[in-house]
């Protein structure tokens, strides 16, 4: 399995759409959430619940953010809109597995793939506007 690029890194945080809350117009967290720490034991677990290999009808509302990242391909929509729209909006696509939220332009974009489809389009936004990258959690 591959997890170059921090891709299962620990840190990355685990948010609930009702939890987010509007702050500096959207463009700031303030919620409660959970650190996700993986280790080599439950690796294999974490991507097989969380990381795009689960059947659509075991997505949740539930996201993990991945600060600093984003994916260059697969997209359903890019848009501009409020980062609560932009999930809500994931929520309600049926094929959206995750999303890319560009914080210096409001810019959403939906994608139908996770880091594990599409390993060499994983990339870092560090040095660059802020992307942070949001994925559905499955059951």
């Amino acid at each position: 399995m591959n997890t170059t690029g921090g891709l299962f890194a620990p840190g990355a945080r685990h948010y609930r759409l009702k939890d987010r809350k509007e702050a500096d117009g959207g463009t700031s967290l303030t919620t409660t959430a959970t650190t996700v720490t993986v280790d080599s034991t439950t690796t294999s677990t974490t991507a097989a619940s969380t990381q795009g290999a689960c059947p659509k009808a075991t997505l949740q509302d539930d996201f993990l953010q991945y600060p600093w990242r984003y994916i260059t391909s697969n997209n359903l929509y890019s848009r501009y809109a409020t980062f609560d729209v932009c999930k809500t909006e994931c929520l309600n696509t049926p094929d959206c597995r995750s999303l890319d939220y560009k914080y210096s332009d409001n810019t959403c974009t939906g994608a139908d793939v996770t880091p594990l489809q599409v390993p060499s389009d994983w990339r870092s936004s560090e040095g660059f506007s802020r992307v942070d990258y949001f994925q559905r959690m499955c059951a």
